[in-house]
């Protein structure tokens, strides 16, 4: 889903930017081709989705008077 999608996504850009190219994450070694699969599924997440996306950072981050 969204949620490992965006986490698979954010760790291989870390280990991008400490110059290492392809990783194990969660028992699978990704790539920059991993990354952008990823990167295309949360943008149609959200563009295809918008109002349950809204939910769902919602539900993640409350505003202050909804807590």
């Amino acid at each position: 889903g969204l949620r490992d999608n965006l986490d698979v996504g954010l760790q291989y850009m870390e280990a991008w930017l400490r110059g290492v190219g392809c990783v194990p994450i969660q028992n699978l070694m990704e790539d920059a081709a991993t990354a952008e699969i990823s990167r295309l599924s949360g943008y149609g997440c959200i563009h295809l989705y918008p109002t349950l996306w809204l939910e769902l950072v919602s539900q993640l981050y409350p505003l202050p008077s909804q807590v």
